[in-house]
């Protein structure tokens, strides 16, 4: 009898020394260690296009904040009509100048060129970005914190009105 039992031990530590835990996993009707690990990689499936929703929604979300944004700020450009004005009101721009974004805060305008370019290197010193733009009417305006952005342009007329350089008869030039 013991040695019917030392020889059941013995198959039944050889049959779970080959066969693994899977063969008793199996006879317990539980997931193998395949199945586990299927079931791993689908979980990461699932949770890799979770996430990818998630990104999308949140990107989605972002790009309508930014048009409702930008479409508040151009509303409140079009109110402020008396303060827009295109090149096309000055004889339009001359050959030799183009301003380097939609929107320009204008402080000054000169007729003699050079007058611009001092004040607008001077600004540029001063930590605002400035450019003179030339017109066919001869004038040159000098621009400060050229922008394609409505709201960045609404913020910068408001900390550039604070300034004391800033005359009250500011406008912005619309390159269109």
């Amino acid at each position: 009898m013991r040695n019917k039992i030392l020889v059941f031990s013995a198959f039944v530590m050889t049959l779970a020394l080959c066969t693994g835990c899977d063969f008793f996993r199996t006879l317990a009707g539980r997931p193998t260690s395949s199945d586990i690990e299927a079931m791993r990689v689908e979980l990461r499936a699932r949770e890799a296009a979770e996430a990818a929703r998630r990104d999308s929604l949140e990107r989605v979300r972002r790009e309508a904040m930014e048009a409702a944004r930008i479409a508040a700020a151009t509303d409140t450009l079009q109110s402020m009509k008396g303060l827009l004005r295109s090149p096309a009101r000055f004889a339009g721009l001359s050959k030799d100048s183009a301003p380097s974004a939609r929107y320009s805060i204008v402080i000054g305008s000169y007729r003699d060129r050079a007058n611009a370019m001092k004040y607008s290197e001077k600004l540029t010193s001063d930590g605002y970005p400035a450019e003179a733009v030339s017109f066919r009417n001869g004038f040159t305006a000098v621009g400060v914190c050229p922008t394609d952005d409505p709201s960045e342009l609404l913020a910068s007329l408001r900390k550039v009105r604070k300034e004391r350089f800033c005359p009250k008869e500011v406008w912005i030039l619309v390159n269109e």
